[in-house]
């Protein structure tokens, strides 16, 4: 694909309200790698394609954190 980029990305599931407030901390579920693409959302795409499925039940706490390289 012509103007593709480097991209870092990782996923992190947040912990609910009520398990914050109990001390739950986020829990990184890809840990950062690296991607060619064309844009963020072709990576949000690709990494939301990675996430294993014991997480499907938790997509809305689901945070997939894209930068470019």
């Amino acid at each position: 694909m012509a103007g593709e980029r480097i991209f870092e990305y990782a996923v992190i599931c947040n912990p609910t309200r009520e398990q914050a407030k109990e001390g739950a901390k986020a829990v990184m579920v890809l840990p950062p790698k690296h991607i060619m693409a064309v844009n963020p959302d072709e990576v949000t795409l690709r990494a939301a394609k990675e996430i294993p499925e014991e997480y499907e039940d938790k997509l809305d706490r689901l945070e997939v954190a894209v930068r470019p390289f």
